[in-house]
């Protein structure tokens, strides 16, 4: 929830906006800490709520990430990291959901650790071709030759 996103990162400094503004609280804090130097941003909370804000949030994750900047989101529930002509790696836990958002069309994608591997296959844009795979447990590779694309992370679902 996002209170217990807040209570986690209560020290990270906060700012509060009006409603009626041109930027979402997201874009305004990424810009106060880039003109602080930042060189690496966790953005919390920039995914869920309303689609348009959510969806202008991965685009400008992939903007920044194109300035060099290293950069990821979290929602305390899922995770998204900007994929641009390169190799994430990541650690997962086995059952972990992982899909790979095509925002252009997506030249030599590769995926290991996972139950459904691909090998230097192309994805056109607006494919659901890599959506809701499954990690092995351990490394996750997602390669990109060229192309943007968005990889997003859900832990193992827990029954309770």
């Amino acid at each position: 929830s996002d209170d217990s996103l807040v209570a986690q990162h209560q020290n990270v400094p906060r700012q509060t906006h009006p409603p009626a503004k041109d930027a979402t609280d997201g874009e305004l804090a990424i810009a106060e800490a880039v003109e602080r130097g930042a060189a690496e941003i966790l953005l919390v909370g920039g995914l869920g709520g309303q689609m348009d804000h959510a969806f202008a949030h991965l685009m400008l994750l992939l903007r920044l990430h194109g300035r060099g900047l290293k950069i990821m989101m979290t929602s305390g529930h899922e995770e998204a990291w900007p994929l641009i002509d390169e190799t994430v790696t990541l650690e997962l836990e086995q059952g972990s959901r992982l899909s790979v958002l095509p925002v252009s069309d997506l030249i030599g994608l590769s995926i290991t650790g996972v139950r459904w591997p691909l090998d230097a296959r192309d994805v056109a844009l607006g494919s659901t071709l890599t959506l809701s795979n499954e990690a092995s447990g351990g490394e996750v590779a997602v390669s990109l030759a060229r192309g943007m694309g968005v990889v997003l992370v859900y832990p193992p679902f827990q029954q309770g």
